[in-house]
């Protein structure tokens, strides 16, 4: 009776959420556009499995979303905001780009209600399982999110698809966890394949995603060392997967000229001013001139290569870069691109997302904290519960660390939009283990926690 009455109260937040984020944000098919829709509009245009799709302007995924905007005639950007240039437009209902928010806002509430069921139905609680899905249904649902599925850009795909993936990841690493043979056999099987198809779609929105790969395949190996794991004959191909879509991601990326304006920016603004870092560069092959054929040349084939070794042999650079500008870091992230205005109760909705985006540097700390207490309470106790909590948390942390490492020095122009799914991705993680660790925590008998 007790289990019902908490599941029917759990329907019941899932609902009034639900139609929160529908009704609250205005028409679902209102959108806006900024100076990087045109590239995505123009690199949906080449041949959707051809190796331009994927070596582009743009990546695979949002080239296949915006095929349903690709036709010069009949879809033309009626509502284009560049706030830079203090042009702020109102959101319309444009032709053919209407579907492409439909679908953003679809996929976004799903996401989020698919990861508060998931995180909420492994804790006991009954009062920490209905605040978990209210709390995590509300970081996805509050302007800070969900205001951003109205613009044309690749942002609302990056946050909208991760929910499923951390999802569904979830299910598996918990599946593997519990050691039971069927599920290990059968539903993981299903869900591993579920998992493969919407993270490679995910890892080709951003070319930073890739490093989600890299996270994924070296923090698997030590399953590897378990038998029952290893017998699984999935894990074999799906690492053969996972390796090929990395380099293939990265070869595509350094064909492509996507990276050229960021490294661009970088060099003119952080490197050629000062003498002793053009020294460095010059060493490592650079041209004295900064101009013509010869510097073009090893632009092109050296140029980021380069750059990441100053990185690696200047920590005091990394160190004094990241403080210039460490405001990014903990910023409120509301999308400028349309009037708050248009919004019902937009006043009131932002104040609740500041309680669910905390904009401070402690955040960073809580996570880490968390992260060294499941990895502790899975050593010290190694229960399955720990175990799979440990990991995720570890994967988790690994890509939000990275990710923000490298979007924040990847590029000058536009920081805050590139860093922003990564400074939310660290938020969520501190609501996304919070619950399960306060569970934990009031159960004597951790290794029942796990159901």
């Amino acid at each position: 009776m007790k289990m019902k009455l908490v599941n029917i109260l759990l329907i019941v937040v899932f609902l009034v959420a639900i139609w929160y984020r529908v009704v609250a944000f205005g028409d679902l098919r209102l959108s806006v556009a900024n100076n990087d829709t045109a590239s995505y509009i123009n690199s949906s245009r080449a041949p959707i499995f051809s190796w331009q799709s994927f070596a582009g302007r743009r990546l695979f995924t949002t080239n296949l979303l915006y095929k349903l905007a690709s036709d010069g005639e009949n879809c033309k950007v009626t509502a284009l905001s560049l706030p830079a240039l203090g042009q702020e437009e109102p959101r319309q209902i444009q032709p053919c780009f209407d579907r492409i928010v439909l679908l953003q806002s679809f996929l976004s509430i799903m996401g989020w209600c698919i990861l508060a069921w998931v995180t909420a139905r492994r804790i006991n609680n009954p009062f920490l399982k209905i605040s978990s899905a209210a709390v995590i249904l509300a970081f996805g649902f509050t302007p800070q999110i969900a205001e951003w599925d109205s613009l044309l850009t690749s942002e609302s795909l990056s946050l909208s698809l991760f929910p499923i993936i951390f999802a569904v990841l979830q299910e598996i690493v918990f599946g593997i966890a519990n050691g039971e043979e069927k599920q290990s056999n059968l539903i993981n099987k299903i869900l591993i394949s579920l998992w493969m198809f919407v993270f490679l779609l995910w890892v080709f929105v951003r070319d930073v995603h890739l490093y989600a790969i890299i996270g994924t395949l070296v923090l698997s190996t030590p399953f590897l060392l378990i038998n029952r794991i290893r017998k699984q004959t999935i894990l074999l191909p799906i690492t053969i997967i996972l390796v090929a879509c990395y380099m293939f991601g990265n070869y595509s990326a350094k064909q492509s000229t996507r990276w050229q304006p960021s490294l661009i920016h970088i060099l003119e603004w952080y490197v050629f001013p000062h003498p002793t870092r053009v020294d460095f560069f010059i060493k490592a092959g650079m041209p004295d001139i900064q101009s013509g054929d010869q510097y073009l040349e090893w632009f092109n084939a050296h140029g980021v290569s380069t750059y990441g070794k100053f990185l690696v042999t200047h920590p005091g650079f990394v160190v004094a870069t990241i403080l210039e500008r460490s405001e990014y870091f903990k910023s409120n992230f509301l999308q400028p691109y349309f009037r708050v205005n248009e919004v019902e109760n937009s006043k009131i909705t932002s104040i609740i997302g500041e309680m669910i985006h905390p904009e401070t540097y402690a955040i960073y700390l809580i996570d880490l904290f968390f992260l060294i207490s499941l990895c502790a309470t899975a050593i010290k106790h190694r229960n399955k519960r720990a175990l799979a909590l440990g990991w995720l948390a570890a994967w988790m942390f690994f890509y939000a660390g990275t990710s923000l490492f490298v979007s924040y020095l990847g590029d000058l122009e536009g920081v805050g939009r590139h860093v922003y799914p990564s400074v939310e991705m660290s938020r969520l993680y501190m609501w996304v283990f919070l619950f399960p660790i306060l569970d934990m925590m009031g159960n004597h008998q951790p290794e029942l926690a796990y159901t």
